[in-house]
């Protein structure tokens, strides 16, 4: 009986931790994930696929592309990508950037979905203004970037891109 009890407690409290972290590591998503930063994250990706999506569609040139802050998305975003600068919009910055009365485009990156086998981001351009001190937010259309997740890889992969109203 001693012997039984002594390898139940040996196994809970030594092997088990031990198989719970292999488990945890050897499955994790390493490309195109939505919890680390860099060119794995899926929302730097999803930014890259838009950029190229409405360059080819509309031969938009996207120099600085502004992004509104969202502290569970925008905080993992690279500083650059597809040659566009991308700079994070919180209220302040929005504020500032309306004193000389010019419009601008800033995007809201949504949390990743799911829907009917695909994995999607939205993507919503707004134009923003000022009209009699007040901040106005008017949207133009949506794009969605999709991914499937591939389950022998072990990644997301690129579907396809779309957008309506632009």
């Amino acid at each position: 009986m001693e012997t039984a009890n002594f390898c139940i407690k040996y196994i809970m409290t030594r092997l088990l931790p031990l198989l719970l972290f292999f488990s945890t590591t050897s499955y994790g998503q390493n490309i195109n994930t939505t919890s680390q930063g860099g060119q794995q994250n899926i929302y730097n990706d999803a930014i890259k696929h838009y950029i190229s999506f409405v360059s080819r569609s509309d031969n938009s040139i996207f120099d600085t592309l502004f992004v509104l802050k969202d502290d569970n998305i925008t905080d993992s975003l690279l500083s650059s990508i597809q040659n566009s600068q991308i700079i994070i919009l919180d209220s302040t910055e929005i504020s500032n950037r309306l004193k000389s009365n010019i419009s601008y485009i800033a995007h809201k990156l949504f949390p990743v979905n799911f829907d009917n086998g695909h994995f999607y981001i939205n993507i919503v351009p707004f134009r923003i203004y000022k009209k009699k001190d007040e901040v106005i937010f008017e949207n133009s259309g949506i794009c969605f970037v999709s991914y499937i997740y591939d389950n022998n890889k072990k990644r997301f992969t690129f579907n396809r891109a779309s957008c309506n109203g632009l």
